[in-house]
């Protein structure tokens, strides 16, 4: 069986027109060569000699190519079977190389009496055989070159491909890895924040566990493509608010703004997520114990910008230089989904606070500029 660049299908019938039209001009430019030679020799000769001989000569060539070609894809004379399919090779040559020099003859002793010009005379036939195997050993060696190149250039394009499939495969893989951290880093999160509730306030733990399944039942019904709508998105902000709004009741107010046509713009799904928990977590205001969070959604130069900002304290130093597993997550998504594309940032906000952007590439479902990794 045939291995590396060889292992391939058939060329196409498209391909097979280029290698015959190849022989054709090569044809065309060995006539040429051999007429203005005897121009240039002063001997005058009618254009049609040569024009026949080279005519009858790349005929030959176009009968035996596909055995060649076959020959070549079955016995490569490269690899490590060289030394056993070599010899074959050159057993072959000598076989076509005497049916195309027996074509040759034949063929221009039929044309020449047609054409009213007496009889061809190819000389003693038995020195014109190993003449021409000399010329035909040369174009033997061109034809395995060409074949040889042919393949391996589309061997390499099929590893191309091969390679940005499995790079393909290992975004999606590591894609679906990071989101599989997103829902147990979550809900490790909301039942912590119920746990501190539980015995000081039994009923609003009771509220928050059920407002958590709403959470939990709106994220498993979603389907598992990386990115969801921007709207969709918010939704899921929303019913987490609503999660912890029953610890932190009045003291906590969430102001979303979204503008016109944005909505439709798809995001990763649950990454708004973190950043509006550590707003809440973060942004207790000292003096009053108020938390209050801001979100804003704008499109801006063929980008979606979301913003996230508290009014607490500020960053807290090691969450601002270090990032908590929830910003590395989303760091990560959006590096992995959009590569240099987005950004994510973080800053102090001006009049107090703490502050994230997050832009990436404006997009929606009918109109994405490519598809998400899928998970």
């Amino acid at each position: 069986m045939p291995v590396g660049p060889f292992a391939l299908d058939r060329p196409k019938p498209a391909h097979w027109a280029a290698a015959y039209a190849w022989f054709a001009a090569a044809s065309a430019a060995l006539f040429f060569y051999k007429y203005l030679d005897f121009v240039a020799h002063r001997r005058p000769i009618s254009p049609v000699i040569p024009l026949l001989e080279e005519f009858t000569g790349m005929v030959g060539i176009v009968i035996f190519f596909p055995l060649i070609h076959e020959a070549a894809i079955r016995f490569p004379p490269l690899g490590k079977h060289w030394w056993r399919n070599v010899p074959l090779h050159a057993a072959l040559l000598v076989v076509v190389s005497f049916l195309h020099t027996s074509f040759m003859f034949g063929s221009r002793r039929l044309l020449w009496p047609l054409l009213g010009m007496g009889q061809y005379d190819y000389g003693d036939m038995s020195v014109r055989y190993f003449m021409e195997l000399g010329n035909d050993f040369s174009v033997y060696l061109s034809m395995l070159g060409m074949i040889f190149l042919y393949h391996y250039f589309r061997y390499s394009k099929r590893q191309e491909v091969d390679k940005a499939r499995l790079e393909a495969s290992l975004a999606r893989a590591q894609l679906q890895n990071l989101r599989l951290q997103i829902e147990p880093h979550f809900l490790f999160n909301a039942l912590n924040a119920i746990s501190s509730v539980v015995y000081e306030s039994p009923r609003a733990a009771d509220e928050m566990i059920g407002r958590l399944s709403d959470l939990l039942r709106h994220v498993l019904k979603e389907d598992r493509s990386q990115e969801i709508p921007l709207s969709e998105e918010l939704e899921l902000v929303r019913l987490y608010t609503r999660v912890m709004e029953s610890r932190l009741e009045d003291r906590l107010q969430v102001d979303i703004s979204v503008e016109k046509g944005a909505e439709a713009a798809l995001v990763p799904q649950l990454v708004l997520q973190p950043l509006v928990e550590n707003a809440i977590k973060y942004g207790i205001n000292p003096l009053t114990f108020q938390v209050h969070v801001e979100v804003a959604a704008v499109r801006l130069n063929g980008h979606l910008r979301i913003t996230v900002r508290d009014h607490g304290p500020g960053w807290p130093r090691t969450l601002f230089n270090e990032g908590g597993i929830g910003l590395q997550n989303a760091e990560h998504r959006l590096r992995s989904l959009y590569g240099a594309g987005h950004a994510l940032r973080k800053s102090d906000a001006e009049g107090g606070g703490a502050m994230v952007e997050v832009s990436v590439p404006f997009h929606t479902v009918s109109g994405r500029p490519r598809d998400p990794v899928a998970g």
